[in-house]
């Protein structure tokens, strides 16, 4: 990997790049949860081979996935791939980025009044630091209970559940690129 690659910039161009293509969404996302080769991808995902080869080796060239394993079949070489370690904010971003991208193609990221996209940009002292970790933190103990309450109610059987995702976000903004701030947004 090159430092521009290494670099924010770099990780976060690759990265939109790798997520720019459904089939490789999935395929990351099936190498999440196992090892598996490009015969077995194209199965799980109904792609084609040849498609699914094309795009595990790009995934390859971009340093996300690697071979793990080869073994021989009728008279050829059988490569099993994996995600390659990354540190866990890598990871999350990653996932949720995919998951976003899935949930668009999928049509299933509708504007309606359940389901809710909100952001605002901040400029924050040390002090407002620590209290958007701590509302983070408390809203992270939240979801776990909503999840559990949810799966409660699903083992009763009373109603179908459907998959979905909820994200904390909270990070700093290279200077160069926040948006005009206006002083008088700022808490006194």
């Amino acid at each position: 990997m090159t430092a521009d690659e290494t670099s924010a910039d770099g990780i976060g161009d690759r990265l939109v790049k790798v997520l720019s293509h459904p089939l490789r969404i999935e395929i990351l996302w099936l190498l999440e949860e196992r090892v598996a080769s490009p015969k077995e991808l194209a199965r799980a995902t109904g792609a084609a081979l040849g498609d699914v080869s094309y795009h595990v080796r790009y995934l390859t060239e971009n340093s996300y996935i690697e071979v793990c394993d080869a073994k021989p079949r009728r008279g050829s070489i059988e490569h099993f791939y994996r995600l390659k370690p990354a540190d866990q904010t890598e990871k999350a971003i990653r996932a949720l980025l995919g998951q976003t991208i899935r949930a668009l193609n999928g049509g299933t990221l509708a504007a309606d009044s359940i389901q809710r996209l909100e952001w605002t940009a901040l400029m924050l002292d040390e002090r407002g630091w620590r209290e958007l970790g701590e509302l983070q933190s408390r809203w992270a103990g939240e979801l776990a209970q909503l999840k559990a309450e949810s799966a409660r109610r699903l083992a009763k059987g009373a109603t179908a559940g459907s998959p979905a995702v909820a994200a904390i976000l909270g990070f700093a903004t290279p200077s160069d690129l926040s948006r005009d701030w206006d002083a008088s947004d700022a808490d006194a």
